[in-house]
């Protein structure tokens, strides 16, 4: 990710950033056809799905001006994400995930006017989702969904939440070729 900032010589103390989530990767909760891209399949009722993982990132926040870059106020990132998800009737499924930053460092860009962000630690806004099942045919699979934020996270310096409820509707969409399934 990249922003425009000028030097800020005037400025007494730096601003923060406006709330925004960083995160921008989305696991599929129930992860019946990939972990990542929701491929339009759904849990059977009373099948669950739980997963961790881990995520690294390098440099995910860097300001420039330009051409120019003027520093990078993310550098590393250490994520956790724990998700999972229910079949809770025919054709339909909820889930939720909550992500948690366990560690994060950078630049110290005060001289651009930029609170830093290094050693901020928080869970994140916690997001809970329905998917129902439009077509779930052997070959294709198509499913409409809603994925909602929470705004529960308290610690903005980490880049985790946007305090605000948030909803994402989506569709996803699964073909199966053999030994390829497209998401």
């Amino acid at each position: 990710a990249a922003a425009g900032a000028q030097p800020a010589a005037a400025q007494t103390a730096p601003q923060a950033l406006p709330e925004f989530r960083l995160e921008r990767m989305h696991f599929d909760p129930s992860a019946k056809g990939s972990m990542l891209p929701g491929s339009g399949a759904v849990l059977k009722p009373a099948e669950f799905r739980l997963a961790l993982a881990l995520q690294l990132q390098r440099d995910p926040l860097v300001f420039k001006a330009g051409n120019t870059t003027l520093g990078t106020l993310v550098r590393n990132r250490v994520s956790l994400h724990l998700f999972g998800a229910v079949g809770v009737g025919a054709g339909f499924e909820m889930g939720g995930r909550v992500d948690a930053v366990a560690s994060q460092s950078g630049e110290n860009l005060a001289k651009f006017g930029i609170a830093s962000t290094a050693g901020s630690a928080a869970f994140a806004d916690p997001e809970l989702y329905g998917r129902y099942s439009i077509i779930d045919h052997e070959k294709l699979t198509l499913a409409l969904q809603a994925v909602m934020g929470l705004p529960f996270s308290s610690n903005s310096a980490a880049l985790v939440n946007e305090r605000t409820v948030t909803l994402m509707p989506g569709v996803s969409v699964g073909s199966d070729l053999g030994p390829w399934l497209f998401a």
